[in-house]
């Protein structure tokens, strides 16, 4: 599962709160996966960062659909925990089906204007995720690099484009990898990108 987000930063508002979001999940209905695409009418899942988690908890070969435990598996609460499957259900993403959950869509595309304010909420949990793994992951569990190097202004929309690249490649080889020998899946990861200016030029 990956969620892309390619947000447009602007002096004006609405090119600011322009996004478009791609959330791949697996469609675990069928024994071809075909691409399938969704358009929703809600940005909800993105209101809290575990919405995302829980989905693709779901295709891990341990999966129990217990509040508890999915809670437990996140440090979050059961009640969380069950409102987050009922969101996920009421968006027609997962459905309940005989005491077991599945999902729907291999592919959920969500085009739409997306408040800024929430991005920049979804974002700054996900940044708080990673600074925790610093402290709780081994190396084995988590990879953190970092460049630092200066650019001309006019070379920062090329480097934005190659990340982009990046991320789709990542994504894919992700995808196949999983997929390949019929694979268990046990653990749910998550990959953040940040590129920014560090300087504040222009200030005396």
């Amino acid at each position: 599962f990956c969620l892309m987000v390619q947000s447009s930063d602007s002096r004006s508002k609405s090119k600011r709160e322009e996004a478009t979001i791609e959330l791949k999940t697996i469609d675990v209905s069928k024994d071809h996966l075909s691409e399938k695409s969704l358009k929703v009418e809600s940005y909800e899942i993105l209101r809290e960062w575990y919405n995302i988690a829980i989905l693709e908890l779901i295709d891990t070969e341990s999966f129990k659909f217990n509040y508890s435990w999915i809670a437990k598996q996140f440090g979050i609460t059961p009640l969380l925990a069950e409102k987050s499957i009922e969101k996920l259900i009421s968006m027609g993403l997962v459905t309940l089906e005989n005491g077991e959950l599945r999902k729907t869509q291999k592919i959920l595309k969500i085009d739409q204007a997306v408040p800024s304010d929430l991005m920049k909420k979804y974002y700054s949990q996900l940044l708080d995720k990673s600074k925790e793994s610093i402290y709780l992951q081994g190396l084995e569990e988590r990879h953190l690099s970092s460049v630092m190097i200066s650019l001309s202004p006019g070379d920062v929309k090329i480097l934005n484009n190659e990340i982009d690249k990046f991320r789709s490649s990542f994504n894919k080889l992700a995808e196949s990898l999983a997929m390949k020998n019929n694979k268990k899946k046990k653990d749910i990861y998550c990959l953040t990108t940040q590129f920014f200016k560090l300087n504040n030029r222009g200030i005396l």
